[in-house]
């Protein structure tokens, strides 16, 4: 089976507990460990889409990494805008416990579905450098279904930090693109709970899951 949950913010490097955002994220990792070791088996996927840990180096961020490496199942991980620690991917992929794998301008192929992505970045953007950097990810994202389309004979689940669209749901050329290549599912995280109301939707025969662990309650959820 294969799960998700995103934006785990992690701080096993030094003390930034998440509670400062209310209490429903005190000791949110607990909550997320007993959750995850309850309902994930070895031969599941858990894919996280971005914002994993608050460290600032690779080294810092191994903490984190290597506690989700020694839970239950496969992992699948790809960057968000607050891991700064993630630079080079061939390091990364270097130092990662074996059961983690990194998504980057490539895919994985599981035994049910083949997983893509990006980070993304806001659908709308008020600035050219936010301009610049959405058309990056953007060709980022491509190269990854790119990947995808050619494995075929699968089901297609896309993976982006940033949501694909506004608040409104409104399509726009991200959709448009997970269209093009016959997406199923796309999991997005990022947005927080006290941030709006970002509700399940399906888009022209996509399905769009907000995944971020306050929306799951920090249970990871089946898709």
């Amino acid at each position: 089976m294969i799960y998700a949950i995103s934006d785990l913010h992690l701080s096993g490097a030094k003390d930034k507990p998440m509670s400062i955002f209310g209490v429903k994220w005190d000791k949110h990792w607990d909550k997320i460990y007993q959750n995850w070791r309850r309902d994930i088996t070895d031969d599941d996927i858990v894919i996280i889409p971005g914002d994993i840990s608050w460290a600032m180096t690779l080294e810092d961020a191994m903490i984190d990494l290597n506690e989700i490496g020694g839970l239950p199942g496969g992992k699948i991980i790809l960057r968000g805008n607050h891991d700064f620690w993630w630079s080079s991917v061939s390091k990364l992929k270097r130092q990662l416990p074996p059961s983690i794998k990194v998504i980057q301008n490539d895919c994985v192929e599981t035994e049910d579905a083949v997983i893509c992505g990006s980070r993304l970045w806001l659908v709308e953007q008020d600035n050219p450098q936010d301009q610049k950097i959405f058309k990056r990810e953007i060709l980022r994202l491509q190269m990854s279904l790119d990947a995808a389309g050619k494995i075929g004979g699968k089901r297609i689940i896309a993976a982006v930090h940033f949501p694909p669209f506004n608040e409104k749901g409104e399509e726009n050329e991200v959709t448009a693109l997970f269209e093009r290549y016959g997406v199923d599912t796309v999991i997005y995280g990022h947005v927080h709970t006290y941030f709006g109301n970002y509700p399940p939707r399906v888009i022209n025969g996509i399905k769009y899951f907000l995944v971020s662990c306050d929306a799951l309650n920090f249970q990871p959820m089946r898709i």
